[in-house]
């Protein structure tokens, strides 16, 4: 995915005011409207739960970017926007809250699928320090080869070591494959949650440099 137009928006020397949000604001937004067709700006504002300064901020920008038109039905997504939400659902096509069981790691749990992403991963900890900046509590990252979850930075398999239905859930809400990269953020609300796992698939994402992974 390319990264520069998302990065454009955010920076401060974009015609307007300063910015009151964040990349997974940004990818959100896109993803609504890719999904949803039509939003209108309180309904955006709602979704991403942002106030009404940050969600006019952002959809000025959109619009001067031409990602988005605006008419009497709202905001809807021009041809380089929905080029760059199919960028993005390329990248991360599926993604869920869940009911983490021993994944679990508070109250709300949302996962995500990074399609061919595990030469990104090292230990994880960018990803888990990229969640909790976002409001996470925590973040686990897991690495999917030869039909086998793997803790990253870890050797063994997962569904030996710690025995529990939610491997089976994982399979059925993302449908894994090789080299596929799943996070799984957890945090006091849906919002944290959510965000700290969008967060921390940014991170991936952005990381350019190949580290070391699981043979």
């Amino acid at each position: 995915m390319s990264l520069s137009d998302i990065i454009y928006l955010l920076q401060e020397r974009y015609p307007g005011p300063a910015i009151t949000f964040n990349v997974f604001h940004i990818i959100k937004a896109l993803l609504l409207l890719g999904d949803k067709v039509y939003l209108s700006r309180s309904k955006l504002a709602k979704e991403l739960s942002i106030g009404d300064g940050a969600v006019r901020t952002l959809i000025d920008r959109m619009r001067k970017a031409e990602w988005i038109e605006i008419d009497k039905k709202g905001c809807k997504l021009k041809d380089k926007g929905f080029k760059i939400y199919k960028k993005i659902k390329a990248k991360i096509p599926k993604m869920s809250f869940i009911k983490g069981g021993k994944l679990a790691l508070d109250k709300q749990n949302f996962a995500l699928l990074i399609r061919k992403a595990s030469s990104k991963i090292s230990l994880g900890l960018e990803q888990r320090d990229a969640a909790v900046r976002a409001g996470a509590t925590g973040a686990i990252t897991l690495v999917y080869k030869g039909d086998k979850f793997y803790m990253a930075g870890e050797k063994e398999d997962c569904e030996k070591r710690y025995p529990n239905g939610i491997w089976i859930k994982l399979r059925e809400i993302l449908s894994p494959k090789e080299d596929d990269v799943i996070i799984i953020a957890g945090g006091r609300d849906s919002k944290d949650a959510e965000y700290g796992a969008l967060a921390a698939a940014w991170s991936t994402l952005s990381e350019k440099k190949k580290s070391k992974v699981i043979r």
